[in-house]
C-alpha cells in the first residue's frame, strides 16, 4: 500500500483508492502516519480526534475506528498493517511507501549532491522531492493537533524550495526564476529569504529599479504587519543593489557549470564463452527486464527470480542473461553474491555499503543505519537505467531492501527458494 500525507490524505492499494471512512478514522490514520512504524499512544489519538474535551465515549469510538481500519487494510494487504501494542498502536509502512519518507530521502540526496559539488544532480533531486507535494499537508483534516504537525512539514517544503532556488541562482537561472519568485513572494510576503532571492534575480536580469522596489514593498509590509524593519541582510542586499556591487554578479564559472557525470558501475562477473541452451528462459528474461524496464518512475521495478536446486546453473544463466541485456541498462550493472546457502548470508546493510560506493557516494556521506542506506540507494537509482543482479538469495527479507523504488531499474535474482512474495 502507498500512503500520502503531503496534500490531502490518500491511501492506495495498486490502482485502488481505499475508503478510510469518516472524519474520525481519517484523523486516526493521519496521526499514525505522522509517526509511521512507531507506537502512537491512545491518548494522542484521542487528542487528535477530539481535542482537550473528550466525550464519555471517546475511547470506545477511537477503538471502533481502529478495528474498522484494521479490517480495511487487511483486506487489501493480506498481512497485519495496523497492530496493537501495550503502549498504543502502530501503522506499519514499508520503506518507500510513504510520501513524506520519500521526501526526506530525496532531500538528503539533494543536499549530499550539493555538498559534493554536483549542482545539477542536486537540482534534479530537489525538484523530485518538491514534486511529491500535492497541496498543503493533510489538507482537509480538521484537527488542531495535526495542523501543528502539518505546519512543520509545510514549513520544510517552503525552506526546501528556498534551498533549490538558491542553487538555481548559483547556476545562472535568474531569468527563469523571476516569475516563480514573484508568485512565491506574493503568497509569503513576510518571507525575507524569498524577497532577497527575487531582488537578486531581478538585479541579475538588469532590473535594478524593480529589485529596489521589491525591498521597498518588504519594508512597508513588515512595518504594517509586524511593526519592524527588514533584517540587516535584506538592508545590506538593497544597498549592494543600489551601489551596483560587483559581488552580486554571477560567478563566471557558474555559467559554464556542467552536470556531474555519475559513475557507471559494471560489477557483473565474466560471461561464460560457451554458454548453450536455456533459450526459452533467456527470451523470458529479455522480455521481462530489457523490454519492461525504463517505465515511469511511478511503476514498480521489473523483477525476475530464477529458482532451482544447487548446481542447476542458476548463476550461469543470470550472468549470461545480464550480459545479453546490459545494453538496455546504460547507467550500470550491480552484482552481489548474497551467500544464501551458507550459514551466515550477507546482510543487505553490507551490500548497500558496497553499492552506494560504486554509485559514487563518498565514504563521508555513507549513512549508518539500514533504513537510511535504503533511502539513499533508492534515491541514487531513481530515474537511472541500472540492472541489479542478486545471486544466491536466502529469503525475501534479505533482498527487499535492495530493490529499486521505480521502474527505470530492473532486478534479477537467483535463489534456492521460490520467493513468491516478490
Amino acid at each position: 500500500m502507498d500512503f500520502k500525507i503531503l496534500g490531502p490524505l490518500d491511501v492506495t492499494a495498486g490502482a485502488e483508492r481505499l475508503d478510510l471512512g469518516g472524519t474520525r478514522q481519517q484523523v486516526v490514520v493521519a496521526t499514525l502516519l505522522l509517526s509511521a512504524n512507531k507506537v502512537v499512544a491512545l491518548d494522542r489519538l484521542l487528542e487528535a480526534v477530539y481535542g482537550e474535551e473528550l466525550p464519555p465515549t471517546a475511547r470506545a469510538q477511537v477503538q471502533i475506528s481502529i478495528s474498522s481500519l484494521r479490517r480495511t487494510f487487511a483486506a487489501v494487504s493480506g498481512r497485519p498493517v495496523l497492530t496493537t501494542h501495550p503502549q498504543g498502536y502502530v501503522l506499519t509502512v514499508e520503506p518507500g511507501r510513504l510520501d513524506a519518507e520519500r521526501f526526506d530521502g530525496l532531500l538528503l540526496a539533494a543536499r549530499a549532491a550539493r555538498d559534493a559539488d554536483a549542482p545539477h544532480l542536486a537540482m534534479a533531486r530537489y525538484r523530485d522531492a518538491l514534486r511529491l507535494w500535492r497541496g498543503p499537508t493533510l489538507d482537509g483534516i480538521d484537527s488542531a493537533l495535526l495542523r501543528a504537525a502539518a505546519h512543520r512539514l509545510d514549513e520544510q517544503h517552503l525552506s526546501t524550495t528556498e534551498e533549490r532556488i538558491a542553487l538555481e541562482l548559483e547556476l545562472g537561472r535568474h531569468y527563469e526564476l523571476v516569475g516563480e519568485l514573484t508568485e512565491l513572494v506574493s503568497e509569503h510576503p513576510l518571507r525575507e529569504r524569498l524577497r532577497g532571492q527575487l531582488m537578486l534575480a531581478l538585479y541579475r536580469c538588469e532590473q535594478a529599479a524593480e529589485a529596489h522596489e521589491v525591498y521597498q514593498q518588504a519594508r512597508r509590509t513588515m512595518d504594517e504587519e509586524l511593526g519592524i524593519d527588514p533584517s540587516q541582510h535584506l538592508r545590506q542586499l538593497d544597498g549592494a543593489i543600489r551601489s551596483a556591487d560587483p559581488t552580486l554578479q554571477l560567478r563566471p564559472e557558474a555559467t559554464v557549470a556542467h552536470p556531474a557525470k555519475l559513475p557507471t558501475p559494471s560489477l557483473l562477473p565474466a560471461d561464460i564463452a560457451d554458454f548453450t541452451g536455456r533459450a526459452a528462459q533467456l527470451r523470458q528474461i529479455r522480455r521481462r527486464l530489457a523490454q519492461q524496464a525504463g517505465g515511469s518512475a511511478a511503476s514498480a521495478a521489473p523483477i525476475v527470480v530464477i529458482t532451482g536446486k544447487g548446481g542447476t546453473g542458476k548463476t550461469r544463466l543470470a550472468v549470461h542473461a545480464a550480459h545479453e541485456i546490459a545494453g538496455s541498462f546504460p547507467d550500470g550493472q550491480l552484482f552481489a553474491n548474497m551467500h544464501g546457502a551458507e550459514p551466515h548470508p550477507v546482510s543487505p546493510l553490507r551490500v548497500l555499503e558496497r553499492f552506494l560506493r560504486m554509485l559514487g557516494l563518498p565514504d563521508s556521506q555513507l549513512p549508518e543505519g539500514l533504513d537510511a542506506r535504503v533511502e539513499t540507494y533508492r534515491n541514487m537509482l531513481a530515474g537511472r537505467r541500472v540492472l541489479v543482479v542478486l545471486d544466491d538469495v536466502a529469503s525475501e527479507g534479505q533482498v527487499v531492501p535492495l530493490i529499486p523504488s521505480d521502474g527505470t531499474a530492473a532486478v534479477m535474482i537467483t535463489s534456492r527458494a521460490r520467493l513468491a512474495g516478490l
